[in-house]
C-alpha cells in the first residue's frame, strides 16, 4: 500500500508526506527529473509504519513554469513507489487538477450495507474532476442535488457546513418525527481508523467489543 498525501496545489506545503507499509519509498517528480529514496520506520506500538516526509519537494511556481511557460503540463506529476526487498511492489501517481469537466459520485458505505427501514442513512460523496479524473479540491462550480425514489437529503441545500448527527432529544427530536424513526436511531461502532466494525449494537455487545 502507498498513498501520497499531497494535492499539488498553490496552497500545498513544500514537504510531501507518503504513507506506506513497505520497506522504503522512492519519490520522483517531473517525470523523474528529481528523485529521492527514504526508508520507512517500523516502530512497535501505535505506529508500525511511520509516515515518510520528503522535505522541500513541491514548488508551485516551478510547476507553473512547466505548465504555462514550457506548455508541458503532463510533466507536472509525482510518482511514489513502495519498495520491499529491493523490488517495487506498489505505485501511485499524483497530478494537479486542471479544468473542471466531470462530476463523480460514489457511495461511502464503509463496507456496511444500507438497510431500508426508515432509520438508516448513507453518505454520497460528490467530486468535481478534470478529464483525467483528478479531483479539483478548489472547484467553484455550483452543484444542485436531487433524490428520486424512496429517499431524502438530510438537511438543507447548504453544502460545506458539517451536519451534526448527534441527537440528544430522543423520540421528541425533530429528526425522529420527520423521518418516522419508529425503530430508533442507527448506531455505529468505529475503530481508530474510522472504519465501521459493528452496527446497531446493544450496550452489552458494546462491552464485549471493548473487552
Amino acid at each position: 500500500m502507498i498513498f501520497i498525501a499531497h494535492e499539488m496545489s498553490q496552497f500545498s506545503d513544500k514537504d510531501v508526506v507518503v504513507f506506506t507499509n513497505c520497506d522504503s519509498v522512492r519519490l520522483s517528480i517531473y517525470d523523474g527529473t528529481k528523485t529521492w529514496t527514504k526508508p520507512v520506520v517500523h516502530a512497535k506500538g501505535h505506529m508500525p509504519n511511520a509516515p515518510v516526509i520528503f522535505e522541500n519537494v513541491w514548488d508551485f511556481w516551478e510547476a507553473r513554469g512547466y505548465s504555462y511557460t514550457q506548455k508541458n503540463w503532463q510533466k507536472v506529476n509525482m510518482v511514489a513507489e513502495g519498495i520491499i526487498d529491493g523490488k517495487v511492489v506498489c505505485t501511485q501517481k499524483e497530478m494537479p487538477s486542471r479544468r473542471s469537466t466531470k462530476l463523480r459520485l460514489y457511495v461511502d458505505t464503509q463496507k456496511v450495507n444500507l438497510i431500508a427501514d426508515g432509520s438508516d442513512f448513507i453518505v454520497v460523496v460528490a467530486e468535481v474532476t478534470d478529464d483525467s479524473g483528478n479531483v479539483r479540491r478548489l472547484a467553484k462550480e455550483n452543484i444542485v442535488f436531487t433524490v428520486e425514489g424512496e429517499g431524502e437529503i438530510i438537511g438543507d441545500a447548504t453544502i460545506g457546513t458539517p451536519t451534526c448527527f448527534v441527537e440528544t432529544k430522543g423520540e421528541s427530536s425533530g429528526l425522529f418525527k420527520k423521518y418516522r424513526l419508529g425503530r430508533g436511531f442507527t448506531n455505529y461502532l468505529l475503530d481508530e481508523n474510522g472504519v465501521i466494525i459493528a452496527k446497531n449494537i446493544s450496550a452489552a455487545e458494546l462491552s464485549a467489543y471493548l473487552n
